[in-house]
């Protein structure tokens, strides 16, 4: 009986058995305060283009030692020490800037950083010390 079949008729697949169920998701709010600042936005675009540069080797890692914690400096020093794999005209200008505050006292900062040839998209956590920001994770795709 099976040997008329047309190959169609055959392999033809079989209903899935799915099963589709609501899950409670209880909403974060997006920023439980006000947002950055237009003056620390663009302070967030010229610390971005930094890490840019030294992601690319043109700039040396310890020259945001001031505005950074150990655990993002050091995390600088490897982008920089990599560098010698990777090669980028020096930066242009920094495109655009998205900051979110996740918590008081806690930005969390993408950044968009145009080069001669490609551009960057940087991630930056920032924590509040005292009366200036630190850069406190970084990260360069």
């Amino acid at each position: 009986m099976g040997e008329h079949m047309t190959a169609k008729q055959k392999f033809q697949q079989q209903r899935l058995p799915l099963e589709w169920r609501r899950h409670e998701v209880t909403p974060i709010p997006r920023q439980p305060g006000p947002p950055a600042s237009t003056a620390t936005q663009r302070w967030i675009g010229r610390a971005a283009a930094a890490v840019v540069e030294i992601a690319a080797g043109l700039r040396p890692a310890d020259n945001l030692l001031r505005i950074v914690t150990p655990a993002a400096q050091s995390r600088l020093r490897i982008l920089h020490a990599t560098a010698a794999a990777r090669s980028n005209a020096p930066v242009r200008r920094t495109t655009s800037v998205r900051v979110v505050r996740t918590a008081p006292g806690v930005l969390e900062a993408c950044a968009v950083v145009q080069g001669k040839h490609r551009c960057q998209a940087v991630a930056l956590q920032l924590r509040q010390r005292r009366d200036r920001w630190l850069i406190t994770a970084v990260d360069v795709k």
